[in-house]
């Protein structure tokens, strides 16, 4: 029986990150794959939907152009061409990380494992023992309980990017961050959009600025908001709400994810609110079984964390810090914490930056940058920068983050910044 210190499950990006960082420091390690090098971000969602944003990245500039006086009368998207090329890509980018583990010297399995309660892990004819387990499963789309919905009415996220041509209409069910991105990329390339949401607004649980830019950019395209929708139910090509019907070519699920968990319910480790409970650790309630990535609360993959922490080692781990950019025109970026998630006094700076303003010409942008400063420490807690040099503008404040540095320090690094006098709030 072939034998490992670590085994991972899962060749997403959390688990890959794992494989590597554990075989640079000399252990023997093992990763398994079930579908495709890369996860669900590479080969369903994230990877393809770059390429979709950057044709509807192209289709607003045709639009801008038409405003300045250039005839664009009419323009067409060959999607066929485009969905080859995402494909192409995507399997560009996994054979990339294939080979990556490979020359790192990580045991590659591709296949569908299975584990008993003696945690003896079989993957077609192999079987292999692990001193620690590593669950890097990912995620899936979540499915609502709608009234009259079966699996044949619907696609999910992952199942958009997979058809042959550019839907002339679409009805998302769900009004988060993925709903709102998915709509920009579809509607200036000619594609109807309408979104329906049960909550009162959508992207309830983004940052105040990041929502109000977000609907001005929906309603210039002409997507349909529908918000606090309670009574949906599916029938015959058609939601209904309460008595009215929208009609749809695709309905769309777009309601969040749910974490892969059959592996975990197997080795018999805790799930708690839709996601594998783990300690500071990231080890589940199994000793030599950890858990990163999108089956935990945390936004963060602790690949490196949990290594170390097998390894028992004391290099000194230092969190990555995440910067999330959100799909929209002019950029947005966010980096740590919102106002929705803090719950302490805090002091929000609001104001511009003069090189953010730069070539923002839509008629729904506004450059501006927003931080949250600790009252009592002066600590920075979070951020939102919206405009065309927001990435340089981010890059520089990570980095003052990580230097544990104050809003003094931002001024005094890019001095073209003006902001208000700090509104001082005490969240609850």
């Amino acid at each position: 029986m072939l034998k490992y210190e670590v085994v991972i499950i899962g060749g997403g990006s959390s688990g890959v990150e794992a494989a590597l960082y554990a075989r640079s420091l000399g252990m023997k390690v093992a990763i398994i794959e079930k579908f495709r090098w890369g996860g669900r971000k590479v080969h369903a969602g994230l990877f393809k939907a770059k390429q979709l944003q950057k044709c509807a990245n192209v289709a607003l500039s045709l639009r801008e152009a038409s405003s300045s006086g250039f005839d664009i009368s009419s323009f067409e998207v060959d999607y066929s061409r485009l969905q080859n090329k995402m494909f192409s890509n995507a399997m560009k980018h996994a054979s990339r990380i294939y080979s990556e583990l490979i020359t790192a010297g990580v045991d590659c399995y591709a296949g569908e494992a299975s584990i008993d309660v003696n945690q003896i892990i079989r993957i077609e004819n192999q079987a292999m023992r692990a001193e620690n387990i590593i669950l890097a499963t990912g995620s899936k789309e979540k499915i609502p309980d709608l009234d009259g919905l079966s699996k044949k009415d619907f696609l999910t996220i992952d199942q958009l990017y997979e058809l042959n041509e550019l839907p002339h209409e679409v009805t998302i069910i769900g009004g988060g961050l993925t709903a709102a991105e998915t709509a920009l990329s579809l509607a200036p390339l000619g594609t109807i959009v309408t979104i329906l949401e049960n909550d009162k607004d959508l992207m309830l649980q983004e940052d105040a600025e990041v929502r109000y830019m977000m609907k001005k950019q929906l309603a210039a395209l002409n997507v349909t908001m529908l918000p606090n929708q309670k009574n949906m139910r599916a029938t015959n090509g058609k939601v209904m709400l309460d008595d009215i019907p929208i009609h749809h070519e695709h309905l769309l699920i777009a309601c969040g994810s749910v974490g892969n968990f059959e592996i975990a319910r197997d080795l018999q480790v805790e799930i708690a609110n839709t996601y594998i409970k783990v300690n500071q650790n990231n080890q589940t309630t199994e000793d030599n079984i950890y858990a990163i990535g999108s089956v935990t609360k945390s936004s963060q993959s602790a690949a490196k964390k949990v290594i170390h922490h097998i390894l028992q080692t004391t290099i000194p781990y230092k969190p990555q810090i995440e910067v999330m950019r959100i799909h929209s025109t002019p950029p947005i970026l966010t980096v740590g914490m919102n106002e929705n998630e803090l719950h302490e006094q805090v002091d929000v700076f609001k104001g511009t930056v003069e090189m953010l303003s730069e070539e923002v010409s839509f008629e729904w942008c506004k450059s501006m940058v927003k931080i949250l400063i600790d009252q009592e420490f002066g600590e920075i807690l979070g951020a939102v920068i919206i405009g065309k040099n927001a990435n340089e503008i981010m890059t520089k404040l990570v980095k003052l983050i990580q230097s544990e540095g104050t809003i003094e320090d931002f001024h005094q690094m890019i001095p073209s910044i003006s902001v208000d006098q700090p509104k001082r709030n005490k969240i609850v």
